[in-house]
C-alpha cells in the first residue's frame, strides 16, 4: 500500500483487500466539507448506515503517527441514533481536535459493533525491544474498551507469527488477518485494534506501532528464530535428563516457591543470578527443608536459566513438600496430579506450595475445594497422606522450638566486622561470607522459612473453619518487633550516623552488585526525611481456650506451644534469619567492589562475573583476564534480555507461542486510592502509588516517603513486600505478574480497588 493516511482513508482502502477479516461500513468526511455542508453529509450517513446505533470516531491528521499514536486523544461517541444526537456527536468530536485542528481533519461514523464476543489489542512487533513477536492483548467480554482502558479482565498471548509455529487456537483468525497486514504493509511495525463476533474478526483500527525501533538485534524473524533453536535444545535436554529414582522435571515457572523473578529478576545478570544458584538453589534450599521432615532431593538443583530467565523445577519443587515418611509412588501420584491441575489452572502458578495440596497438617485440610489434587486420590490415599502429614508437622513444631537458639549464632557470625575472622584479603574475605551463607545461613533460612509457612497456613486453617475472626488474623500476622519494623522505627528514632552503623548494609535487590547500600547512597534513598513509624499496636494477642483446643482436637502437639507464639516465632525468625543473610551477601559484595577498584574494575562490570570467577582472583593479571571475561559475558546477557519467555514451560515449542499468564495479585487491605503511579525514585513518591518489578527487603526505604499505595509484578501471599503492606495498612497488589506491569509501565494514573481487588489504569 501507499504510505500512511488518516484512520479513516486507511480502513476505507484496506476493507476490499482483506479476506480474513471485515471491516464495518464506513462514512468519512473532512472538517472543512463537514461545516459546508453538514445536511448533506447527515443524509448521506442515513442512506448508506441506516439510522440503528452508530459510533462516531476521530480521524485526525495528527492520529496514528509512526512518531505517536495519540490513540485516545480525541473523541468517539458511541450509541448515537437520532439525526440531532449524530450532528451534536460530530461536533463534540470535531471540537476534540482543539483549536489548532487542521480543516484536512476528518470524522469516520461507522454502524456500533454489534454481538461481539470478543476484542483487543495486537502488535506485530514487541514494542519495548522491537522483536518481531506478535502481542495480543484480548479480552473475551462484550465491552470493546476493556483491553484499551488497562483493566485487568484480559488475557496476553506472545507468539512468532510464522508458518513453522503453532498460533493459539483462540486467535488462529486473528493471526491470518495479521499476516494479510504484515503484507499489506511490509516492514512496518503495526499496531491493530480488532474486535470478534460471530462471523470472525472485525478491523477497527490500524496504525504504525509509535517509537518502534526495528534495527536492533534478532529483529528479524529468521534471526530470532535461529537464537531460539538452542534455547529449546536446552529445555528438551533437561526434560530428558533423570537420574535412576529421580523425580522426573515435567515444567518449569518464574514464580513458584522461590520465586527467582522476585528475589533476582527475568533477566538477572551472570552474578546475581549464580549468587543465588550457589547459595540457595543447589543445596540449601531442599537441605533446610529435609531438616524438618519433607522429601530430601539431595544435591538436586531447583532453578535452571533458560534464554537468561531463571525457572524453578516446579516437580522438584511439589516432591520436596512431601513429607519423607510417605511412600514414593504415592508422593509420586500427588506431583503427577499436581502438575495437571496446574496444566489447566495456569494461574495458580506463583502459588503452587499452597494451592494445590497441603504441605502441612492444617485445619482447613479437610476442605477438599482448598487442594484440588486430593481430589485424585483414594480414601485410602488421603488417610495416608493425612497421617504422614501430621507426623512430619508436629515434628516441625518440636525441631523449630529447638532450632530457635541458632539465630544468636549466625547474628554473632553476620556482625563480626573483624577481617581476621574472614581473612586479610578482601576477595578471600568475601569468599569466605559466601561459604557461610552457602553451608550454615542458608540451609536454615530454608527450615525456618518452611516454619513460618507452615504456621501461617495453620493460622490460615483456623480461620477458614471460622474460629477467629479477619481482625483476629490480621493481628497474629503482624510481628511487631520483626527486622524490618526494627529498620523503620530506627530511621525515625536514631541520627543517620547510628541508623547506617546498624542497617547501611541494606541493598534494594540484594543480589545485584551494582545497586549501592543503604550507606552508600543514604541521600538518594531517603532525600533527609524524617517520617513517622506506622506501625501496629495490638501485639499481646494470644489463641483463645477454644482455638488451642480445636487444635488439638485435629491431632496438632501444641500443648506446650500457644499457636499464636509459634505463628509470631516463626515469622519473626525468618525475618531475622534474612536479614543476617542479607547482611552477610552485602558484606561479601562490598569486599568484592574494593578488591577490583584497583584494577579499575567497576561494580558494573563485576556484575557480569560468576561467583567462581572469584576464587582466581588475586593478582593483577588474573583481575585483567576477568574484565575480558565479563566484557564476553555481558554481550551474552545482552543477546538474551529483549528475548520473551513465558512465566510456565510444559514443552519446548513454548517459547514460540504462549499465553502471558494470568495470575491473582495479593491485595492487602481493603481499602481503594487513586492516584499516580511513580516509580521507585526518591523525592517524588509521597503519595503516590510505587510500581516495582522485583521488590526485596532493600526497598524498605520507600515506606519513608508517606507512600499511599504499592504495585509490584512479583511476589506472593507470605512475601517480604506483602507483611509490610500489611503490617502498615497500604493499599497494595503484590504479584499482578509480566503482562499487567508491562502495560502499567505506561500509565501516569491508576485506580487500585483492592476491596473489588482490581486494577485500573485511569491515565
Amino acid at each position: 500500500m501507499a504510505k500512511w493516511k488518516s484512520k479513516a482513508q486507511t480502513l476505507h482502502d484496506l476493507a476490499p483487500k482483506i479476506g480474513h477479516g471485515r471491516v464495518l461500513p464506513l462514512v468519512f468526511f473532512e472538517v472543512s466539507s463537514w461545516f459546508r455542508n453538514s445536511q448533506d453529509h447527515l443524509e448521506s450517513i442515513a442512506r448508506r448506515l441506516g439510522d440503528g446505533p452508530l459510533i462516531v470516531r476521530s480521524s485526525a491528521l495528527s492520529e496514528d503517527g509512526v512518531l505517536a499514536s495519540n490513540a485516545g486523544r480525541y473523541l468517539s461517541i458511541a450509541n448515537v441514533e437520532r439525526e440531532e444526537e449524530l450532528r451534536n456527536a460530530v461536533a463534540h468530536v470535531i471540537s476534540s481536535y482543539g483549536p489548532e485542528r487542521s480543516l484536512e481533519d476528518q470524522v469516520l461514523v461507522q454502524p456500533m459493533a454489534e454481538n461481539i464476543i470478543g476484542s483487543g489489542v495486537a502488535t506485530t512487533r514487541d514494542h519495548l525491544t522491537g522483536l518481531p513477536y506478535v502481542v495480543v492483548n484480548f479480552s473475551e467480554a462484550n465491552d470493546t474498551s476493556i483491553v484499551t482502558g488497562g483493566r485487568t479482565t484480559m488475557k496476553s498471548y506472545t507468539y512468532l507469527n510464522d508458518p513453522s509455529v503453532v498460533r493459539p487456537l483462540q486467535l488462529r483468525q486473528l493471526s491470518i488477518l495479521i499476516s494479510e497486514l504484515e503484507q499489506a504493509f511490509p516492514d512496518e511495525p503495526l499496531e491493530i485494534e480488532f474486535g470478534l463476533d460471530e462471523f470472525g474478526v472485525l478491523l477497527f483500527q490500524i496504525r504504525p506501532l509509535a517509537q518502534c525501533q526495528t534495527d536492533g538485534l534478532y529483529c528479524s524473524k529468521d534471526a530470532l528464530l535461529e537464537r531460539l533453536k538452542p534455547i529449546a535444545n536446552d529445555i528438551q535436554s533437561v526434560l530428558l535428563r533423570q537420574r535412576p529414582g529421580e523425580i522426573p522435571s515435567g515444567c518449569f515457572g518464574v514464580m513458584p516457591d522461590w520465586n527467582p523473578a522476585e528475589m533476582i529478576g527475568l533477566k538477572p545478570t551472570p552474578l546475581a543470578y549464580s549468587l543465588y544458584d550457589e547459595l540457595l538453589m543447589k543445596r540449601a534450599w531442599s537441605e533446610g527443608r529435609a531438616r524438618y521432615g519433607y522429601k530430601d532431593l539431595g544435591d538436586r538443583p531447583l532453578m535452571y536459566q533458560f534464554g537468561g530467565t531463571p525457572y524453578i523445577d516446579i516437580c522438584a519443587s511439589l516432591y520436596s513438600l512431601l513429607p519423607s515418611s510417605l511412600c514414593d509412588n504415592l508422593a509420586r501420584k500427588i506431583v503427577s496430579a499436581a502438575c495437571r491441575v496446574l496444566q489447566q489452572h495456569t494461574e495458580l502458578h506463583d502459588k503452587v506450595e499452597f494451592a494445590l495440596f497441603p504441605t502441612c497438617y492444617a485445619p482447613d485440610l479437610h476442605l477438599e475445594a482448598a487442594y484440588p489434587v486430593l481430589s485424585y486420590l483414594t480414601e485410602t490415599e488421603r488417610s495416608s497422606f493425612e497421617s504422614a502429614l501430621k507426623t512430619q508437622t508436629n515434628d516441625m513444631f518440636a525441631k523449630f522450638n529447638r532450632d530457635l537458639v541458632r539465630i544468636d549464632e549466625i547474628r554473632t557470625l553476620a556482625l563480626d566486622c573483624d577481617e581476621g575472622t574472614w581473612g586479610d584479603e578482601l576477595v578471600v574475605s568475601a569468599v569466605r561470607r559466601l561459604e557461610v551463607i552457602r553451608d550454615i545461613v542458608a540451609p536454615f533460612f530454608s527450615s525456618v522459612a518452611r516454619a513460618a509457612f507452615v504456621g501461617t497456613a495453620v493460622i490460615r486453617g483456623v480461620h477458614a473453619c471460622g474460629h477467629i475472626s479477619d481482625e483476629i488474623l490480621e493481628d497474629v500476622l503482624f510481628v511487631p518487633d520483626a527486622a524490618s519494623g526494627r529498620v523503620a522505627r530506627d530511621f525515625v528514632s536514631l541520627p543517620k550516623s547510628d541508623f547506617l552503623s546498624l542497617h547501611g548494609h541494606i541493598r534494594p535487590g540484594t543480589y545485584d552488585i551494582r545497586v549501592p547500600r543503604y550507606d552508600e547512597d543514604y541521600e538518594n534513598y531517603f532525600s533527609n526525611l524524617k517520617g513517622q513509624a506506622r506501625t501496629n499496636q495490638r501485639t499481646h494477642i494470644r489463641a483463645s481456650p477454644q482455638t488451642e483446643k480445636f487444635l488439638c482436637s485435629l491431632g496438632l502437639e501444641l500443648s506446650d506451644v500457644d499457636p499464636v507464639i509459634f505463628v509470631r516465632q516463626s515469622l519473626w525468625a525468618r525475618e531475622e534469619v534474612k536479614y543476617l543473610y542479607a547482611k552477610l551477601l552485602s558484606d561479601s559484595l562490598n569486599d568484592l567492589v574494593r578488591a577490583a577498584e584497583p584494577y579499575g574494575f567497576h561494580r558494573e562490570e563485576l556484575a557480569f562475573l560468576r561467583v567462581e570467577d572469584f576464587a582466581c582472583a588475586g593478582r593483577e593479571a588474573d583481575w585483567r583476564r576477568l574484565k575480558q571475561v565479563a566484557e564476553a559475558r555481558k554481550r551474552e546477557w545482552q543477546c538474551t534480555c529483549n528475548i520473551r519467555m513465558p512465566a510456565l514451560l510444559f514443552h519446548p515449542s513454548d517459547i514460540y507461542s504462549f499465553e502471558d499468564i494470568q495470575v491473582s495479585p495479593n491485595f492487602v487491605t481493603q481499602r481503594r486510592i487513586l492516584g499516580p503511579l511513580r516509580p521507585p525514585v526518591a523525592g517524588e513518591l509521597s503519595g503516590a502509588i510505587v510500581l516495582i518489578e522485583q521488590a526485596d527487603p532493600g526497598y524498605d526505604w520507600i515506606f519513608s516517603h508517606s507512600i499511599a499505595g504499592l504495585i509490584t509484578a512479583y511476589g506472593g501471599s507470605n512475601s517480604h513486600m506483602t507483611v509490610r503492606a500489611r503490617e502498615f495498612g497500604i493499599p497494595a497488589a503484590i504479584g499482578v505478574g509480566g503482562a499487567l506491569y508491562e502495560r502499567l509501565l505506561g500509565a501516569s494514573r491508576v485506580l487500585l480497588a483492592c476491596d473489588e481487588r482490581r486494577i485500573e489504569i485511569l491515565q
